[in-house]
């Protein structure tokens, strides 16, 4: 029987010990006990890992008296490089060393003591009981009571050893790794979920900062991060660039600034994520960042599309610990993800540049053909999309109404230039001639796949809720909402334009005359929020930028809006 060591009673040092986890071991030791093995487990270097039960009275017995002799420890260090070792201290007891290994690697030794059943009672066991103070007779009874094997049978006590606890230590193992794993998944997961969601929720319609802004604070979740910065501009306009801060604020303005300066450089000539762990430190990798205690950790990719550089993403202070290759992965897909959306963006706002010159273009060469109605097309547009802001029309609804307003005397182009600019009233067959131009415009634009939804508004401006107007003698909701919208918008600047044959009326005037026909020819809904807008605001912003406008000085001299009664009746612009 192998003397205790010294340390049997003190906790295992955790930092030091070669195993990777200590309560697996708690259920071997416990079950080894229960077949009357008093079992320790030691490190590589005899240094004693966790203590087992006693397997009962007679190891009890001597555990308690021994204080010297013999030591398991001096064992585990000289077992070499043997697969196992069985040592005897007192015949009839023995000590079996079962080393527990790790991929070739010995990581401990678990060392189970037993008494045999044929303990003998001879003059060995007697010196032994004497040197110790022990009652050999109540020795005897206690070994009769423990024993389970005999001497004889150590190498099938060890063989019993190494299953019991190579079974135990393979199961914490997967259990380990099946955490790990699990745990990998869930991130892995999450950033798969991430991905999944910027690539599904992506349009080019969004504006790039609300969808950049949303991504961002859905990466810094996901990542963990305390901060997180977007910087990204146009690849011909690198000058130009636009920043977004989530999370907590780290560094001075000025300090964030040369940081993004000293990134976007490197970027520039080396377009590859770059990952600083010590940032502070006077070897890290950002001279900007040197010195600067709170920013502790840095991983920062850049976006970049068809080998140009737009813009960048930076992630600071990760949470559990240093940035890897993992999060550099995802960061780099996300930034991937970022620049295809935003190369979509810029294409998406050249093309409705483009779009939108054009369509200026064409309503400028119609409004060319009669200098009293130059820029009307611009102008309905304006007013029309206020009112549909102010009827509650999302954002981009209001953006199609003004197209519509843009367009909706496009059918003018069909109507021959002496009815347009003839001075005075026209006669009924010139009158029935201009109203044939929304139905003109409606022709034009219905091969037009893109502006299919403008095509009722250009159609129906000219209708009425009384069910008076043309071309289809439309009544109430029966007209679409967007021809209702520009119907008022377009009467409200043709009667404060000058026109062949009339000067413009005064604002106080054309508000009243609005208020007098809602219900009849405008939708008294429409004509609502309209009034709410400050119309005479609304006039001068559609003004202002006509300098040579004769109308500038009637606007100046009317002011704000006013009440007045009822005047002429309301002007339609044919």
């Amino acid at each position: 029987m192998t003397a205790p060591n010294a340390n049997i009673s003190a906790p295992p040092d955790a930092g030091e010990a070669s195993l990777p986890q200590w309560e697996w071991l708690d259920d071997v030791l416990a079950r080894l006990s229960e077949l009357g093995l008093t079992t320790r487990v030691y490190a590589p270097d005899g240094r004693l890992v966790q203590s087992g039960p006693l397997a009962g009275p007679f190891s009890r017995m001597v555990w308690q008296k021994c204080g010297s002799g013999c030591s398991a420890a001096d064992h585990v260090r000289t077992l070499g490089a043997e697969s196992s070792k069985v040592v005897s201290c007192l015949p009839g007891c023995s000590c079996v060393l079962v080393p527990i290994q790790r991929r070739r690697r010995r990581i401990g030794v678990a060392v189970a003591s037993f008494v045999g059943r044929d303990l003998p009672d001879g003059e060995e066991l007697a010196r032994f009981c004497q040197a110790r103070k022990l009652d050999r007779t109540l020795l005897l009874r206690a070994a009769a009571q423990e024993a389970r094997f005999d001497s004889a049978q150590a190498p099938v006590v060890q063989q019993l050893v190494r299953q019991t606890v190579e079974q135990a230590y393979d199961h914490s193992v997967c259990l380990n790794e099946l955490g790990e794993l699990s745990v990998n998944l869930t991130n892995t997961y999450e950033e798969l979920n991430l991905v999944y969601r910027i690539a599904a929720g992506t349009t080019v319609t969004d504006k790039p900062d609300d969808f950049l802004r949303t991504m961002g604070a859905d990466l810094l979740e996901v990542m963990a991060v305390q901060s997180l910065a977007i910087r990204y501009f146009r690849p011909d306009q690198p000058l130009i660039s636009e920043h977004i801060s989530l999370g907590d604020e780290l560094t001075s303005p000025s300090a964030e600034q040369l940081m993004w300066d000293e990134l976007l450089s490197r970027f520039e000539a080396r377009p590859e994520p770059i990952v600083d762990n010590t940032p502070s430190a006077d070897d890290g990798q950002l001279r900007s960042l040197a010195h600067h205690s709170k920013v502790r950790r840095l991983a920062a990719v850049p976006m970049v599309r068809n080998g140009k550089l737009i813009g960048a993403i930076v992630a600071m202070n990760k949470a559990a610990g240093d940035f890897d290759s993992t999060d550099v992965k995802l960061m780099k897909s996300i930034a991937d993800e970022e620049a295809v959306f935003l190369e979509n963006s810029y294409l998406y706002e050249d093309v409705q540049q483009l779009l939108m010159g054009m369509l200026r273009a064409l309503t400028s060469s119609i409004d060319a053909k009669d200098p009293y109605t130059c820029g009307h097309s611009e102008r309905v547009a304006m007013i029309a999309r206020k009112i549909a802001e102010a009827v509650g029309l999302d954002e981009y609804a209001a953006g199609r109404v003004y197209l519509a307003g843009l367009l909706h005397d496009i059918g003018k182009i069909g109507v021959p230039e002496a009815v347009l600019t003839k001075p005075g009233r026209l006669t009924k067959p010139e009158f029935a001639t201009m109203k044939k131009h929304p139905e003109i415009g409606a022709k034009i634009l219905a091969g037009i796949k893109q502006v299919q939804d403008l095509v009722a508004g250009v159609y129906c401006h000219h209708e009425r809720i009384d069910g008076r107007g043309y071309p289809q003698g439309l009544a109430g909701t029966n007209i679409p909402l967007f021809g209702r919208i520009i119907g008022l918008a377009d009467c409200f600047d043709a009667m404060t334009s000058n026109r062949t044959y009339r000067r413009a009326l005064p604002l106080e005037v054309t508000l009243t005359e609005i208020r007098r026909f809602a219900g009849t020819q405008f939708d008294p809904a429409m004509v609502e929020a309209f009034l709410k807008l400050d119309p005479g605001e609304l006039l001068r912003q559609t003004r202002s930028a006509e300098s040579n406008d004769p109308l500038n000085a009637v606007i100046r001299q009317t002011g704000s809006m006013l009440s007045g009664e009822a005047g002429p009746l309301a002007g339609s612009a044919a």
